[in-house]
């Protein structure tokens, strides 16, 4: 597992995927900051007073605390704001993914090196090896960059206090952005985990595997309701039973995973 750790973060694409994800939460969080800004004063304009996000019925906490796990175009007007939202989450993130190691089977494949490291290892370790580091990746690079995000939508929410209202971190709050931000990075790591077992039967046609990440996300978008995207975000105000629809998404593409990474390992012409 280690050596597949490391083959993952040395892989050429890695760096171009990790940069390009850093530089879309960096827009979007300027984007939202932004439109947060002409919302309020669109509203003291009007003589009215803007509430911000209620997370819990007692007390508000700023909105751009939750930049991203709250995603909420319908509080802001910006419509610059509202379709990079909807862009960067659907369609770049997974493409960003797909470029940090989806490829790894594919370079070993292209470098005559998979019946070597097969040889070595064993198919089974082999296999599932690459599959595990594949969705690990995906996860902590996807929750480091919503932390980090966090941390600085803080930082810049105490310095301009956009709100004029007072607006403390409890440790209630801390709490709900780590498992927030951890369901976020699960949906987006168990997608791309499934599109590498995909991408498994694709070695003649390598140039799809990128795709993959993109087709399930919109296929799980048309054909499962309530969209497990949304499911994902607390924006959707949902409560714990809705949830469901969301975790028998991950069961069952977890499940995808398995099955055919293992018709991978029992097949006996894997070795030529």
């Amino acid at each position: 597992m280690r050596t597949e750790w490391a083959y993952c973060l040395r892989n050429r694409y890695f760096m171009i995927g990790s940069g390009l994800l850093t530089i879309g939460f960096i827009l979007y969080t300027y984007l939202y900051f932004k439109g947060l800004t002409i919302t309020i004063l669109d509203y003291q304009m009007a003589g009215e007073v803007y509430t911000p996000f209620s997370l819990y019925p007692s007390r508000t906490l700023s909105a751009l605390h939750f930049w991203f796990g709250t995603s909420a175009p319908s509080r802001l007007p910006e419509r610059t704001f509202g379709f990079y939202d909807n862009a960067f989450s659907c369609l770049l993130i997974p493409i960003f993914l797909a470029l940090l190691n989806l490829d790894t089977y594919l370079q070993d494949v292209k470098g005559n090196v998979k019946n070597i490291r097969i040889s070595k290892s064993g198919k089974g370790r082999y296999y599932f090896a690459k599959l595990f580091s594949v969705f690990l990746v995906s996860f902590l690079i996807i929750y480091a960059l919503q932390l980090l995000q966090f941390g600085i939508g803080w930082a810049v929410d105490r310095s301009t206090h956009p709100l004029l209202i007072s607006t403390p971190i409890q440790a209630a709050d801390m709490f709900v952005v780590i498992g927030i931000a951890a369901r976020i990075a699960l949906f987006y790591a168990i997608i791309v985990a499934f599109s590498f077992s995909i991408s498994l039967y694709l070695e003649r046609i390598p140039a799809a595997v990128y795709a993959l990440p993109l087709v399930v996300t919109i296929a799980a978008s048309m054909f499962i309701q309530p969209m497990p995207f949304n499911l994902a975000f607390y924006y959707s105000n949902l409560n714990q039973d809705a949830m469901q629809p969301f975790y028998g998404f991950i069961c069952i593409l977890t499940g995808g995973c398995f099955l055919l990474v293992l018709k991978k390992v029992i097949r006996r012409d894997q070795l030529e």
